[in-house]
């Protein structure tokens, strides 16, 4: 019989495009093992998360990609301090009330920029920082998961939104 690359191809990551019969030919052992066997890790390895030097060796590379262009922040979680003093404070029944800022810290994985979304009650502010104090200069976000994207020419100045945003990570783009 014979089988294509693209057949290889689908037969490890779109089985349903293949017909009954190749399909069941490549379930034989020891025929095309070592090609299949290379399409599955390389669909296993697609689904990892690619390390900050693994990205900068595919840009040397390509010329194309410049992995100082895009960055993906993801949330900062800081364990909170304890108490001093772990005494049980009581306080009276109450109707719980939304806190009037809700803060969310977003930071790369070489710690080089950092992102302050502040949400308020019928508002947001997005900060962008970077971590050596420099002036970033053209620029726009994109905020997952909705999307949305806001451009910059610097960041002296905050984005204002008049709607208050959530956000699981943030890419920040360069020009």
């Amino acid at each position: 019989m014979n089988i294509s690359e693209n057949e290889l191809f689908n037969f490890v990551f779109y089985p349903e495009n293949l017909s009954i019969e190749k399909a069941e030919y490549l379930k034989t052992p020891l025929i095309f093992d070592e090609e299949i066997e290379f399409y599955r890790n390389l669909k296993r390895s697609l689904k990892e998360e690619l390390s900050e030097e693994v990205k900068l060796k595919i840009a040397e590379k390509i010329s194309v990609y410049n992995p100082a262009k895009f960055h993906m922040l993801y949330p900062f979680v800081d364990s909170p301090q304890k108490r001093k003093n772990d005494l049980t404070i009581l306080a009276a029944a109450s109707a719980k009330e939304k806190p009037l800022v809700a803060t969310k810290t977003f930071i790369d994985e070489a710690n080089h920029y950092l992102i302050r979304l502040l949400n308020f009650k019928e508002s947001a502010k997005i900060y962008v920082f970077s971590t050596t104090n420099a002036v970033l200069k053209n620029y726009k976000i994109i905020i997952y998961p909705t999307g949305q994207t806001f451009e910059q020419s610097d960041n002296s100045l905050p984005i204002e939104l008049n709607t208050p945003i959530e956000a699981e990570k943030i890419e920040l783009q360069f020009s």
